[in-house]
């Protein structure tokens, strides 16, 4: 995970291994690869806030995100879905998480 002054993420590293230990997945994602599901305030001035593995079923591997206000006092943020599949491994959508 890289970070900057202001300890705000600005990417991060997503590796999954197979259990031959073959690459299934790797890539860098930054807050701009979620900015197509974000309003302009968040895709201009907003951070990257977090993502983190939520199950697998299938073939599929689902993950949660959030984008939002840098401020650590704000609760404001947009959560996003992510799923992970062999056949387009990455797709992603708004989703709101309770």
């Amino acid at each position: 995970m890289k970070t900057d002054v202001n300890t705000t993420i600005i990417s991060f590293q997503v590796q999954i291994l197979r259990h031959d230990g073959s690459s299934f997945y790797d890539r860098t994602l930054t807050k701009d690869d979620f900015r197509e599901f974000t309003d302009n305030q968040y895709g201009k001035n907003g951070a990257l806030l977090g993502f983190m593995f939520d199950r697998a079923e299938g073939d599929k591997l689902y993950f949660g995100a959030s984008v939002g206000s840098p401020d650590p006092k704000s609760d404001e943020y947009v959560p996003l879905d992510v799923t992970i599949d062999k056949m387009s491994p990455y797709a992603n959508q708004q989703g709101y998480r309770t």
